[in-house]
Order: C-alpha cells, then sequence, then structure tokens
C-alpha cells in the first residue's frame, strides 16, 4: 500500500550549532559574543557572588524589548530575567549614575535595583546599552553586567566583573571546557516550554549533583535535571531512550526531568547518553560526564539539549537540535498524486561533510554532500530525520515527525445521483444487495487544485422496502471495506454526511446490504485534493460549541421554524476571518411532521438536502457547509411542519488553517458487540488514536469517523469528545431512541492522541460501532508518537469522570490511505 500526498513541502532541519565564544580580545574590545551580528541580543553575566544568580550567564538573541512611548524606560524581558532601564528624562546616549533604575528579576523572587548603565544608541526603535548591578557584599565591583541590543547598529563593549566564577569569554556551550571543569547547559528552541528559546550555563561552584548508582540529579540556579536508570537498574555508560518523567518512569522506561524558573512539563520525553559515571565507596555519585535531550508533550518545538560535566576526565559532545518548517509554494502535485518533500540540514559542518537523509517511508537513506535532498511520498506521517558527518566524526543525528495531507475545497451543494428520477445516469430502485457507480464531475476531477483524493457527499436513502445498510468507497480498491457510512430501516428516509477516499481516476460505489429495494440521493458539498495549491484549505479544531438553537434563542433564531421558513445565523467570532468552510452537527428537535433540513450558503438556492427526518424524532447530521462573504448560513425547513433545529460548530477550514487530512482505507476501530460489552448509561469508550496511527500527539488534531448505535435500550446520544471527559459535554453527535439503528458522521477534535465515545443516555445502554476514514495533523512535530497504548482498565467505569468502557487498542492500524 503506498501513501498519497499533498504538494512540494520543505521541512527545514536546522542543526544548530552551539553559541561561538568570545575571544579575550574580544571581551576586552567589546564586541557581542557572535562578533557584532545579531542586531538584537540580551547579555547578563553574574560573579560567583552575585545576589541573584551567581555565576551564571544568560545570552539570547531573541529577546522581548519595549520602549516607553516618552523614551524614559526600556525594559527587555527573555528566560524569565527583566531588564528594565529608566530616567527621569528621556534616555539619550550617555552613562547613567544616579536617578536611575536598573532591576533585574527572576520570577518575581529577587531583584536589584543598585547600579548604572551607558546608553550608546537610543530611540524609539533601537537600543544599545551596556549596564552593570552592585547588590553583591563588595559594593566597589559589579557583581553582575551585561548588555542589551535592540536593531542595534554599532558595535557594544562587553563588560567584565572579576567575580565571574567563569570568564565572559566561555559564554554558554562554548565546548571549550577544559578536560576537568564542572559545567551544566542546555540550549533551547523558541516554542519549546522548558528553554523558552534561550541558553543556561552553569559552571565550577554553582553546580549541586548528588545521586545513587541508579539516579543522577544536578541542581544549578533555579534548574533541577533529574536522569534515571530503568526501575531497579545501574545507570553506566551508553544511550537511554524513551526516557520518560521521572520519578514516575516505570518498567523498562529510564527517567529524565529538567525544569526550573518556574516552569515544567506534565509529562516529559526524553534521551540521554552516559559517558562517564562513577560512585564512591558510600554508594554517592562521584562523576558523571553526559548529554541529554527533553521535550514536553504538547510542544512541536524541537526538544532542547544540553550536557553535564561533573568530575569528568574526557571531552564531552557538545549536542545539537533540531527544527523544522512547512513551505508550501505554489503548484498542484504530481501526476501520481505524489508531492515533492524536500529535507534541508543547516549546521556548523564544514567543507566536504556528508548527509544522510532518512524520509521516514521504509526505503534506504540517501547520502548526498548536499544540504538539501528531495523525494517523492504520499499522504501520511513520517519520520523524517537527518544524520550529519563531519570530518569522519558525527554531527548530530536528529528526528522529526511531518504528516503530508490534503487541503479542502468547499462547492455550493450539487446533486450528483437521484435514482427517483435519473439523475446520475441510474434511474429506479435499486435491487437487493445492489450497486450504484457515480461518475464525478469534471470540476472536481480537473480542478486545478491538485489531484484528487476524497469525496464529501450527502447520501439520503428513501422508500426502503426492508432494513439495511449502505457502504460508499472508491473504485479500484484491492478489496471492498466492511465498513458502513448509513443504516436505515423499512420505509425510512434518512441522511448521512460521508466523506470517500478516492483513488486516482476512481468512482464512487455505493454498495448497498438489504433484502428489500431502495431510492439513492447523493448531493457533493465539497472536496480534498493532494497537492499545495494556495486553495487547499486546513483545518482548525475548535472545542465543541453550541452556536444555535431555536429553542433558546441562541444564534438569534428564537422559537420554532415554520414549515417553509428559513433562518439565518450570522457566525460568531469563533469562526476566524478567512474561514471558507465550517463544520456543523445539526439536530432536528422534536418535528411536528416528517420533513427536510437544507443549510446552505447565505444568497445561494441549492437543489441539495442536509437532514431528513420524520415526525416526532430528534435527527442529527454532520453538515460542511461553504462561509459566504457576509458570514451568514442559511437553515431551510422544507417540511410543512414546524421544527426546532439546533447547530453545535465543530471546527473550520481555512486556507491559514494548518491541520491537513490524510485519508484512509476505511477501517472498522471497533464494535461493542464483538469486544466489550454493550455500553451503560454515562459510560464512555476511549481509542488511543495516536498510537493506532503512530502519529505523534502533537501533530493529531482530528479524525473522521462513521458512527453507529444500535440495541439502545432507552433514548440518548452520543457525544465523541476529546480525552478526558470531566464533564458531561453541552454538545452530541448522534441522537437515537430506544431499539433505533443509526449513524452518523461524526469530525471530532484531539487533544491528547485519544479520542473518547460517551453514552449521553441516562438509562440505556447501547452498542456502539466506529468506522475510521481518516485523520488531520498539523505539518510538523518534533515529539514522538507513543510507542505503546495508554494504559486503560479493562473493566468499564461508571462514570463520565472516571475510567472508560473498554481497554485501549492492542495493535496499531496497519497500512496506509488506500491500495493503489
Amino acid at each position: 500500500m503506498r501513501l498519497r500526498a499533498l504538494g512540494a513541502l520543505t521541512l527545514a532541519v536546522a542543526v544548530t550549532s552551539s553559541i561561538a565564544p568570545l575571544t579575550a580580545a574580544q571581551a576586552a574590545t567589546a564586541t557581542p559574543h557572535d562578533v557584532g551580528t545579531a542586531s538584537t541580543e540580551f547579555y547578563l553575566a553574574h560573579g560567583n557572588d552575585a545576589s541573584i544568580g551567581g555565576g551564571t550567564v544568560i545570552d539570547n538573541t531573541s529577546p522581548s524589548v519595549s520602549v516607553s512611548s516618552d523614551l524614559k524606560t526600556v525594559t527587555a524581558n527573555i528566560q524569565g530575567w527583566e531588564l528594565s532601564l529608566s530616567s527621569s528624562a528621556p534616555l539619550a546616549p550617555g552613562t547613567y549614575t544616579s536617578g536611575v533604575s536598573i532591576t533585574v528579576t527572576m520570577g518575581t523572587s529577587y531583584n536589584c535595583a543598585t547600579g548604572s548603565f551607558t546608553i550608546i544608541e537610543m530611540s524609539a526603535t533601537d537600543v544599545n546599552a551596556t549596564f552593570s548591578l552592585d547588590c553583591g557584599p563588595s559594593a566597589s565591583v559589579p557583581d553582575s553586567v551585561g548588555f542589551l541590543r535592540y536593531n542595534a547598529t554599532v558595535d557594544t563593549p562587553v563588560p567584565t566583573t572579576p567575580n565571574a566564577a567563569q570568564a565572559i569569554t566561555d559564554p554558554p556551550n562554548s565546548g571549550t571546557t577544559s578536560a576537568n571543569a564542572d559545567e551544566f547547559s542546555f540550549n533551547s528552541a523558541p516554542g519549546d516550554y522548558i528553554g523558552v528559546g534561550s541558553s543556561v550555563d552553569f559552571t565550577g561552584a554553582n553546580l549541586v549533583v548528588g545521586g545513587t548508582q541508579g539516579t543522577a540529579t544536578v541542581g544549578a540556579g533555579t534548574w533541577t535535571l533529574d536522569l534515571s536508570a530503568p526501575a531497579g537498574g545501574l545507570l553506566v555508560p551508553g544511550t537511554y531512550t524513551g526516557a520518560t518523567g521521572y520519578p514516575f518512569n516505570s518498567g523498562t522506561a529510564p527517567g529524565i526531568s529538567l525544569y526550573g524558573d518556574g516552569r515544567g512539563c506534565d509529562q516529559y520525553y526524553g534521551t540521554f547518553t552516559i559517558y562517564q559515571i562513577a560512585s564512591d565507596a558510600t554508594g554517592a555519585l562521584s562523576q558523571l560526564n553526559a548529554t541529554f535531550t527533553q521535550t514536553c508533550e504538547k510542544t512541536t518545538a524541537p526538544p532542547l539539549v544540553g550536557f553535564i560535566r561533573y568530575n569528568a576526565t574526557e571531552p564531552t559532545p557538545i549536542p545539537a537540535f533540531l527544527t523544522a518548517s512547512a513551505s508550501p509554494v505554489a503548484g498542484a502535485s504530481l501526476a501520481d498524486g505524489s508531492t515533492n518533500v524536500t529535507l534541508t540540514a543547516k549546521s556548523n559542518a564544514t567543507a566536504g561533510a556528508s548527509y544522510s537523509y532518512n524520509f521516514g517511508d521504509g526505503a534506504a537513506a540517501t547520502v548526498s554532500a548536499s544540504s538539501s535532498a528531495t523525494k517523492a511520498e504520499y499522504e501520511g506521517t513520517y519520520p523524517v530525520s537527518v544524520t550529519v558527518t563531519d570530518a569522519g566524526q558525527i554531527t548530530t543525528s536528529a528526528t522529526g515527525y511531518f504528516t503530508v495531507g490534503d487541503g479542502y475545497h468547499a462547492v455550493t451543494p450539487q446533486r450528483l445521483l437521484d435514482t427517483r428520477y435519473g439523475t446520475g445516469g441510474t434511474k429506479g430502485p435499486v435491487a437487493k444487495n445492489g450497486k450504484v457507480t457515480i461518475t464525478l464531475p469534471t470540476s472536481i476531477t480537473n480542478s486545478g487544485h491538485g489531484t484528487l483524493s476524497a469525496v464529501v457527499i450527502n447520501l439520503t436513502v428513501t422508500q426502503p422496502t426492508a432494513l439495511g445498510l449502505v457502504t460508499a468507497y472508491s473504485t479500484g480498491l484491492s478489496q471492498n471495506p466492511t465498513t458502513s457510512n448509513l443504516n436505515y430501516s423499512k420505509g425510512e428516509t434518512i441522511a448521512n454526511l460521508v466523506t470517500v477516499p478516492i483513488l486516482p481516476g476512481g468512482k464512487i460505489v455505493l454498495s448497498v446490504s438489504s433484502g428489500g429495494t431502495e431510492q439513492l440521493i447523493a448531493d457533493l458539498e465539497g472536496y480534498y485534493t493532494a497537492g499545495n495549491d494556495p486553495t487547499n484549505a486546513g483545518y482548525g479544531s475548535v472545542t465543541p460549541t453550541r452556536i444555535l438553537d431555536t429553542r433558546h434563542d441562541t444564534g438569534g433564531a428564537g422559537g420554532r421554524v415554520a414549515g417553509g421558513k428559513t433562518i439565518k445565523l450570522k457566525l460568531p467570532s469563533s469562526v476566524p476571518t478567512g474561514a471558507t468552510a465550517i463544520v456543523l452537527n445539526v439536530t432536528a428537535v422534536a418535528p411536528s411532521k416528517a420533513g427536510v433540513i437544507s443549510v446552505f450558503p447565505d444568497g445561494t438556492t441549492p437543489n441539495a438536502s442536509n437532514l431528513n427526518f420524520p415526525a416526532s424524532e430528534n435527527l442529527p447530521n454532520l453538515v460542511i457547509v461553504a462561509v459566504p462573504a457576509d458570514r451568514t448560513i442559511d437553515f431551510k425547513n422544507g417540511g410543512s411542519g414546524a421544527v426546532d433545529i439546533l447547530g453545535d460548530l465543530d471546527g473550520y477550514f481555512s486556507d491559514s488553517a494548518t491541520s491537513k487530512f490524510v485519508p484512509y482505507y476505511p477501517t472498522r476501530l471497533f464494535d461493542t458487540r464483538k469486544y466489550g460489552g454493550a455500553l451503560d448509561p454515562f459510560y464512555y469508550e476511549s481509542y488511543t488514536m495516536a498510537y493506532a496511527l503512530q502519529v505523534p500527539v502533537a501533530a493529531l488534531t482530528a479524525s473522521l469517523y462513521n458512527v453507529t448505535v444500535t440495541a439502545p435500550t432507552a433514548s440518548g446520544y452520543v457525544s465523541v469528545v476529546p480525552d478526558p471527559i470531566k464533564n458531561l459535554p453541552s454538545v452530541s453527535n448522534l441522537n437515537f431512541s430506544k431499539g433505533q439503528t443509526i449513524a452518523n458522521g461524526v469530525l471530532a477534535p484531539m487533544t491528547n492522541g485519544v479520542q473518547d465515545y460517551l453514552n449521553g443516555s441516562p438509562s440505556g445502554s447501547i452498542q456502539l460501532i466506529s468506522d475510521f476514514f481518516g485523520y488531520f495533523a498539523k505539518p510538523l512535530a518534533t515529539t514522538a508518537p507513543p510507542s505503546s497504548p495508554n494504559a486503560k482498565p479493562s473493566a468499564n467505569v461508571k462514570s463520565p469522570l472516571a475510567g472508560n468502557a473498554v481497554a485501549a487498542p492492542t495493535a496499531r492500524l496497519g497500512g496506509s490511505a488506500f491500495a493503489r
């Protein structure tokens, strides 16, 4: 099986070098650590006896800087530190020794307001200044010094202090640490929650190192690093992968946690390598030489990297980190629906370096002398990596997870099939266990936006002479799916929104399983294309929210909707400007007569419908509707009786949204009739999608399902929501009556890679079936997917606030999007 993909995307894998050290000449003559190339930089060095941050160095080229409108105050913030330079008069070049205030704070704990500063350049848009702080034991010697450059254009003198534990000529991660020095250092990329894009470096007596033969703890300033062997094991030289948060790591997982400055992860993931480690006669740690990487549970920033040297006698490799970015350019997908994916490595490697690129598709790595490589790929999520080898030594090997997906195009609803009247080429009832094939219009098969990958239709069954079900799929599949899209009873008229993954050149097959006949109707609602055309809209998840409820005047349309009447919904601000379509779960409530609801952009009158309902029955359907320029959506009651209408917002599509769709071969996730048993009142079923798909939690935003309820013992509803469920959801996806079998399409958001299905019936149990058709994911993530399912109780727990209905899956979903 092969994956199909979205147009040309670029993954820039940046192997970031360490901060270049100051030479003795630079420290004395006045240029910043990067030899004046950074126009913006905040540098702060503390002496050993400084009242704040003793012995540490802060050096960052992306501080937050602001200048007051009266030019009397300058502030800079980075990594929990704040610098303030102020005067009673507008600041101008010169030295300020009185009537001034310099404050440096870490959180809310420490400050120093005694010192002086010199302004070199000053305006509303640029600052160049040096400063010194005098809050230590010796008032005659500055204990903390530094400089601030903000859009600076001339070199800045770098002040020094004789009290510094390490010379200012050795800034963070310089790699010049002598063989017997003690040092704790880490670098982080912008967006990392712990390091917030800055560097930290401590040396000498500023480190407190302890531990046993199985654990190591490093304290430096406000920072703490914990490393541990798997439970009951010893730390020995080697690389420890799959580390989780210490001290909560268990089983075979090693432990890691780096926290400080008021920040810590809920869940930690990392890797560390021990080069040297020893204990004294009492078992206390006496030597440690190690490197480490760490990331938090929800960040898509590259992992921070660092090292610890404690009584080390051998050199320590200076680690680098990986950054990634997606840069689509105009154009459609390749002829076969694939796309060119480019990996680019950025490092301080010298000429003659070699690069090994792994695109994560099972093929051999691409080895090249070039700092970039390109390969055609299909939709899916790939663990991509690059290894840079310089002068015979491996500089770094880093991995990210990259998703190639498809964009959505909304259309004015168009009727493709109506067997009652011969629309679409088939006229008359569909025979017992029959099939109907829909030829797709050229407006979507040759749209110019890329290769067609999936079609969204509203499928309706009417006049069935027996109960049955309909399955929709593409021609050309190697085997027909065992899923279903629409279940119906004898005499019932019912609709469901269906997303059908389409193979290149394929048509839609509607396969009926029934002992009777029925009429079929299919309305085109939209389609997905591979490629990177600028109009390929991404998906934006939202917390499901009720934006229309005529019973309570929510949405401004109060009161029951009379037969033939159209109401208008002005979209709320939760739907961002630029949205091209929205996803709604629309429910007809307490209709006085059977009827039909059509949902469409204001100003259009399509010959299509979205929801058919019988008298006195609450019935939902998923709707994807285009957003017009006036942001108004119309709801028309096409029946003769009155009805209340609910609309729950599940998400939106826009050109700026980053999550793209990866279509999947229709797959049955679970069926409680065969596994787990009936779902009792207020029980919920959990499914660990991130593990099943092997997609990083940080990337996975939503999944597309068809959810079916059968054999309910009482009326109720189903809500498909992100895990964990803490309170009863205020919205629903599927309403059912006692004894009814009913299905509904669901596009459900996820926040932690786990999907919950709640039986909202207060008094009845249900059997629940979920079929899977694809997922939405952000293009880039550097966190790894779960290596195993979340631990789940094997028995039902009778509360929406604790537990779940069944255990997590025991195997991953196999294969890819669909056979080709």
